[in-house]
């Protein structure tokens, strides 16, 4: 009985013993042997996708705007189907400014990188326009830009910064018109 717990784990039972049997990188801590890190980003995506969210949606379905935020529409990558996410509001002109919690690995990220057209929505009043990740940009830098510009957005920002893992800035440039 010992000699099957000792060997290798199944991951066709369990797709995340791999990842667990890894070890932890130096000086990070670990929960379960899971760097501290992705603990945070799946606690965070959890939080976000069942949390916080879908009443967001829903308010801006019903009309009435969450302050603060917009959503954020992209094309699916695999699907090509629209998918909308709640961003913290970065309008500034004909610019409009993301940072992106968890980096290249968000979900909307990898959707812009494979479709760079996107449309915001602001209020209730839509735009649309090309994004681009700048991995040159310093995201926290770029938040206090946002929370300086719109104040509504300070509580969204604090989130962002708090529960972000891999902060990247996105840059959506708007047509006029």
């Amino acid at each position: 009985m010992f000699a099957t717990l000792v060997g290798p784990p199944d991951v066709t039972k369990d797709p995340g013993a791999r990842l667990r049997e890894r070890t932890p990188r130096a000086g990070v801590p670990s929960l379960l042997g899971v760097p501290a890190s992705l603990d945070k980003r799946r606690i965070a995506t959890a939080l976000s996708r069942y949390v916080v969210n879908p009443p967001v949606r829903a308010l801006f379905r019903l009309g009435l705007p969450a302050p603060g935020t917009v959503i954020l529409e992209t094309v699916g990558r695999r699907s090509g189907r629209p998918r909308r996410t709640p961003v913290t509001d970065g309008l500034d002109g004909d610019v409009f400014w993301i940072v992106a919690e968890h980096g290249h690995r968000a979900a909307y990220v990898l959707n812009i990188e494979a479709h760079p057209r996107v449309r915001i929505k602001v209020g209730r009043h839509w735009y649309s326009g090309t994004a681009r990740p700048l991995d040159e940009d310093d995201p926290r830098r770029r938040l206090r830009q946002i929370t300086r510009s719109r104040r509504r957005s300070i509580l969204n920002a604090w989130v962002v910064r708090v529960m972000g893992t891999d902060l990247l800035t996105l840059r959506v440039d708007l047509e006029t018109g």
